[in-house]
């Protein structure tokens, strides 16, 4: 019963991710690791921008890419640093 939510749960998410092979199932999860180590301040920053991604995740490489960048956007747009 209980591996069977579990499964039915997982299922739902790479298929709302649009996982469709192993190497995006991969990436998918280094993404949502990466992102649960996050400050909140810059993790709020990158749901903004994954939100408007086509699959609404971005993969690790393109994520570490955009927190790299991150004080950048903010001089771009005249924001305090946190």
């Amino acid at each position: 019963m209980f591996a069977s939510s579990l499964r039915t749960t997982l299922e739902g998410y790479i298929e709302a991710r649009k996982v469709d092979d192993i190497d995006r199932m991969k990436d998918l999860m280094l993404s949502d690791r990466i992102k649960s180590v996050l400050p909140i301040y810059i993790l709020r920053y990158v749901l903004s921008v994954e939100a408007k991604s086509e699959n609404g995740w971005l993969p690790p490489y393109e994520l570490a890419e955009l927190i790299i960048l991150w004080p950048t956007m903010l001089v771009i747009h005249q924001k305090p640093v946190p």
